[in-house]
């Protein structure tokens, strides 16, 4: 079960494919960054042969100019997921699904929402 806290207004809709780079990779993060975005990734990333991801995701934030936006605890999910996004292909709209994919809790900000969940049965508060 995922725990999504939006600390400012955001529409997980809208399109979010920037022009990241991979910015940190090690044991406990990834982070793909351009001069505005930047997406952090925390669990347990072990080194693997030939450059693969490994590992399993715990959660993620997205900062604006360094301001926090969201975040996304209680996840438990295979770090090969974020592969497409590493090397910078693709919306991050598509981890959306995968994250979001059981009886989550998502709580939304003070401002203009757009939330969304997928299956199960989560519990959505904007």
């Amino acid at each position: 079960m995922a725990k999504v806290v939006l600390s400012q207004a955001f529409d997980f809709r809208s399109v979010q494919d920037w022009a990241w780079m991979l910015r940190e990779t090690n044991f406990d993060r990834i982070s793909i960054a351009d001069l505005t975005y930047r997406q952090t990734f925390l669990g347990d990333f072990p080194l693997a042969s030939g450059g693969s991801l490994n590992g399993k995701i715990a959660s993620s934030s997205l900062f604006i100019e360094d301001a926090p936006v969201y975040s996304i605890t209680g996840l438990d999910h295979d770090a090969a997921l974020l592969a497409p996004y590493v090397e910078r292909k693709g919306d991050l709209r598509g981890l959306y699904e995968p994250f979001l994919a059981a009886d989550d809790d998502i709580q939304g900000s003070a401002g203009d929402d757009g939330l969304m969940g997928f299956a199960g049965n989560g519990r959505i508060r904007g």
